[in-house]
């Protein structure tokens, strides 16, 4: 991590590798080869080969992930492929946003190119 001042407003990151652990169980692992701190506005932006999986089985590979802490939005582009114990999506794009209503739960997009395999002998496990 490089920041830019003291006090620091940004910060250049290289080669990411982290786990965030939730206190329900959950824990989740980003990898990056690179990303952008704005600590003002809140909002991390990775690059390279962005790579975000779950210990409940899901993972994510993006060109382009922009997180923004504040509003607890994800943003993926050029390339996103997801995968899944019930199957994959493959799209250009996919925002995960609050849902309305329900502070835990998040709704999907993926757009451009949306492309979905869905295994049912998977879901019955």
């Amino acid at each position: 991590v490089v920041p830019d001042a003291a006090p620091p407003t940004r910060a250049a990151i290289t080669t990411l590798a982290g786990t965030i652990d939730f206190t329900g169980g959950l824990s989740v692992a980003v990898q990056a080869d690179g990303g952008d701190l704005d600590i003002p506005a809140q909002r991390l932006g990775l690059s390279g080969d962005v790579r975000i999986e779950t210990s409940d089985g899901y993972r994510m590979a993006a060109d382009t992930v922009t997180l923004d802490l504040r509003d607890g939005t994800l943003v993926a582009g050029d390339t996103v492929e997801t995968e899944g114990p019930m199957g994959r999506i493959d799209s250009r794009t996919l925002s995960i946003v609050p849902s309305e209503g329900d502070g835990q739960a998040r709704r999907f997009s993926f757009g451009d190119g949306v492309r979905l395999v869905y295994d049912p002998r998977a879901s019955a496990h």
